[in-house]
């Protein structure tokens, strides 16, 4: 699930075919990473232990993680249905 929102620059003084935009957002992810071992068994890494959770003071990560992505880009206004 990702949640955004996006500010477009245009200069309202001329028609122009290139300009900027930026957007910000947040969202969540989750994730459960596994192995392939030679056996061709998949492993849970986390249960394994390799973030070092299971070492002595560790303790376990969590499987879900805040996103905040950034996105910055140079728009091309080739008519007023097409933009690259």
């Amino acid at each position: 699930m990702l949640i955004g929102l996006a500010v477009v620059v245009v200069s309202p003084l001329q028609p122009v075919n290139v300009y900027p935009a930026f957007g910000v957002g947040i969202g969540v992810a989750t994730f459960n990473p596994k192995g392939q071992y030679l056996d061709g068994k998949w492993y849970n890494l986390r249960e394994l232990g390799t973030e070092g959770e299971t070492a002595p003071g560790g303790k376990k990560y969590s499987l879900i993680t805040l996103t905040m992505p950034i996105v910055a880009s140079l728009n091309y206004k080739i008519n007023k249905h097409f933009i690259l």
